[in-house]
């Protein structure tokens, strides 16, 4: 059977050409292999098709050779299953690759193929699925969105639109470059609270090795000699009795348990994020973050073509994990749905900086709103940085410090017998 078909290419240009085929499905299947996005597909009865019935509306199009299909065979083997979904860095550079490939002219079907065959088992798998759905005729936005633990609501939401305007590639490497910068972003944070903790852990295991270990020793060949052990001796040894080590082991097990029982209740999730958000010091830099990536993903998906409408409702919808944003958010989009314009609506929530209302002012009067949430973003994360390295150098000199007081006074604790029983000889 022949079918004509008319298709979108990977730069958005039209594609009308002739298929030989047993039926429209394999048609699809073939047009979706080779990374175009399917506009009609119709049978026809003459055995050869004259080349005057191809389509010539419209700008000038591409024209295929003539030529049978017979089958949508998978190109690879299924890669392992695995029920752990991948990494944030892993999607980040999934998408990169993807994009690029795309870019070089390489059919959409043999990109995903060669991702599927990648290092992390995860996101091969995840290729692997997408390339599937492909074969079987479904859109690129379509088999992502049956992966909902690797791609986001955004995320399909961006490719969608992509889909509609045919600047598949473009969409991508822009999703690549965001989701880089914000495990970049996640790392230096990490990077910048784990350092104190470190250093924290480390002195307690120094000060636990010098209690239960050291100090015992020395106070044993004091003993001996029937010298008095110092005041301050006895309440360092008083800290390596083991009851006062079940008070805080009980403390940490009762909060393990009520978390695993109340984490899904509103109270819980109320509780923890007021606990992580609203924490000195901390809380603000978690704020910071968070609005750089509300502000990033509305800027990209506005960038892309998603209305602001369907932005909002998308960023809603899986929560923020902040309840003030969450509410704000809420209220933007309820405001907005009436009427109001959108630095107004911001401005009534009260809950985002005089720098991102002024940008959305000054951009909204010229209809370019995403690049008000993108400059914003790209601002606040260059502060943010540069606040992270100003807190790591006041944060190093005090925990020197404490770790120094801390193993001084014990190891204080433990000579001080030893200097008294030199001054007796």
């Amino acid at each position: 059977m022949l079918f004509t078909y008319r298709c979108l290419d990977e730069g958005g240009r039209g594609r009308d050409g002739i298929l030989e085929a047993t039926s429209e499905e394999t048609v699809r299947a073939e047009l979706t292999r080779r990374g175009w996005r399917v506009v009609r597909v119709t049978r026809v009865q003459a055995d050869i098709l004259p080349e005057a019935t191809l389509p010539t509306a419209g700008p000038p199009r591409m024209r295929s050779q003539r030529m049978r299909v017979d089958s949508a065979a998978p190109l690879i083997t299924p890669p392992a299953k695995t029920q752990k979904a991948p990494s944030l860095k892993s999607l980040a550079l999934f998408t990169i690759q993807f994009a690029t490939l795309l870019r070089a002219n390489v059919p959409m079907s043999r990109s995903l193929a060669a991702l599927a065959q990648g290092d992390d088992p995860a996101m091969s798998q995840a290729a692997y699925e997408v390339l599937t759905q492909i074969d079987s005729g479904r859109p690129l936005s379509v088999a992502m969105a049956r992966l909902p633990r690797v791609f986001g609501p955004v995320y399909v939401s961006m490719i969608r639109v992509a889909e509609s305007t045919g600047a598949l590639y473009e969409v991508l490497g822009d999703l690549g470059e965001f989701l880089t910068r914000l495990q970049n972003r996640k790392s230096r944070l990490l990077a910048a609270l784990s350092y104190p903790a470190f250093v924290l852990l480390l002195t307690f295991g120094m000060l636990a090795f010098l209690i239960t270990s050291m100090l015992p020793r020395f106070l044993d060949a004091a003993g001996q000699t029937g010298a008095e052990v110092p005041a301050l001796t006895k309440a360092v040894m008083a800290l390596a009795h083991p009851a006062l080590y079940l008070v805080p082991l009980g403390l940490v097990v009762a909060i393990a348990i009520w978390w695993y029982v109340a984490r899904h209740t509103p109270a819980a999730r109320l509780f923890f994020s007021r606990l992580i958000y609203e924490f000195p010091l901390t809380g603000y830099i978690m704020r910071t973050d968070l609005l750089i990536r509300l502000c990033r993903s509305l800027g990209q998906m506005l960038r892309t073509g998603v209305t602001l409408d369907t932005a909002l409702k998308l960023l809603r919808a899986g929560g923020t994990g902040y309840h003030k944003f969450d509410a704000a958010l809420q209220t933007m989009h309820e405001e907005i749905a009436h009427g109001v314009e959108v630095s107004q609506a911001m401005t009534e929530v009260g809950e985002f900086s005089p720098v991102l209302l002024g940008l959305v002012t000054s951009f909204e009067n010229v209809g370019n709103l995403d690049a008000a949430f993108l400059r914003y973003s790209e601002m606040t994360e260059q502060d943010l940085d540069n606040y992270l390295d100003s807190l790591l150098q006041l944060i190093e000199p005090f925990l020197l410090a404490f770790l120094g007081v801390v193993v001084g006074t014990v190891m204080l604790a433990a000579f001080l017998p030893i200097y008294q029983l030199m001054q007796r000889v």
